[in-house]
């Protein structure tokens, strides 16, 4: 896997790198072309005048955040980008039975379906998953399979498979001990797309998980805290410096 891709432009705030003529950043994004490195993205409402040292988004989330910029009207898109995190939590439980429970705690031969949270509206580039799981008894970490998914949010129940519920899983299989990389470290990269690590969620998808417990014998999952950390943001950056990670 490659290094993160995140960069730091050193250009004057509202100007072409290599310029100090205010106004001229972002001609090529205006006109449908990328970015130049360091100017604000004008699909983001910004003022190029306003911001520096600005984080660069990728070709990728530019042409899904246009997307979605043409299917939202001004006063929603403003209430979107304030809502805007560099965490998304996967917290809402949508299994049901037979298949499903619907709340931890979450034994042997139990499954558990969760769907990303309703505040994430706007597309985004998913870099890390982080879960902090919740034992009573010996924890069993390799025996709870977790399976990433990702759908429409028109979804709300799924009561059988989720690929029934029309959900497309990402990646292969994992269980929570594959999650472990140091010390108070649980932590895995989002699966590559076509064995690449530049990938979105688009406008109007969500991401779920599903948790199957195996023989867990008196161990039980009282709660876990499961969350998708953002790419090109300060607390991904932070994560893969501390734990020495290369995502």
């Amino acid at each position: 896997m490659n290094k993160p891709n995140i960069a730091k432009s050193t250009a004057t705030p509202g100007a072409t790198p290599g310029s100090t003529v205010p106004g001229s950043c972002c001609k090529g994004c205006a006109s449908g072309g990328s970015c130049e490195d360091g100017c604000p993205n004008p699909i983001m409402n910004q003022l190029p005048g306003c911001y520096g040292n600005c984080r660069v988004m990728s070709e990728c989330l530019q042409q899904y955040m246009r997307v979605a910029r043409a299917l939202v009207d001004d006063a929603s898109w403003m209430e979107y980008q304030k809502g805007e995190s560099p965490i998304v939590h996967i917290n809402q439980s949508i299994g049901a039975a037979p298949n499903y429970q619907a709340a931890f705690p979450l034994g042997t031969n139990q499954n558990m379906l969760l769907m990303q949270e309703a505040a994430q509206v706007l597309p985004y580039e998913p870099g890390l998953l982080k879960v902090d799981a919740e034992w009573s008894g010996t924890p069993a970490p390799s025996e709870v399979t977790v399976n990433i998914y990702a759908g429409n949010d028109s979804v709300t129940s799924v009561s059988s498979t989720p690929s029934a519920a029309g959900l497309v899983q990402i990646g292969r299989s994992m269980n929570l001990a594959d999650f472990e990389c140091g010390d108070d470290c649980y932590l895995v990269g989002f699966p590559d797309a076509f064995g690449c690590d530049v990938s979105a969620i688009p406008f109007r998808r969500r991401v779920f998980v599903e948790l199957r417990g195996g023989a867990m014998g008196a161990s039980t999952l009282t709660g876990l805290n499961f969350t998708i950390i953002k790419k090109s943001t300060k607390k991904f950056s932070s994560l893969c410096k501390q734990f020495n990670l290369v995502v």
